[in-house]
């Protein structure tokens, strides 16, 4: 990361999505770990995961998308984007069944809006 150091997480996360726009994978990687130590949460994991995977650290990324499911176990969105960069970067045979889960619990959670 260069002399800037932020400690607040909103801040590391907007820098992270500018500096992945831009390119740098690897330097958006380090500043969502940051944030990460600073706040865990899903969608800051899945971020992440998302990097991992796309810089060829398959074990990581499946790893960091684990763990933000297992913070927020239905969440039908961490599925899919899971399942969608699994597809990109790493094992159709994988992403299936992950498709397969966004999609049960999507319908899932869209009945129970619904009533």
């Amino acid at each position: 990361m260069g002399p800037c150091k932020p400690r607040n997480v909103a801040a590391l996360e907007n820098l992270a999505i500018a500096v992945e726009d831009g390119g740098r994978i690897a330097q958006a990687a380090a500043l969502y770990e940051a944030a990460l130590r600073l706040a865990p949460a899903s969608q800051r994991l899945s971020s992440l995961g998302k990097l991992e995977l796309q810089l060829g650290r398959t074990a990581a990324g499946a790893a960091r998308f684990r763990e933000a499911l297992r913070l927020t176990p239905s969440d039908a969105r961490t599925y899919y984007d899971f399942a969608r960069s699994t597809e990109l970067y790493d094992s159709d045979d994988d992403a299936l069944s992950l498709f397969d889960a966004s999609q049960r619990l999507a319908a899932r959670q869209w009945r129970a809006a619904m009533g």
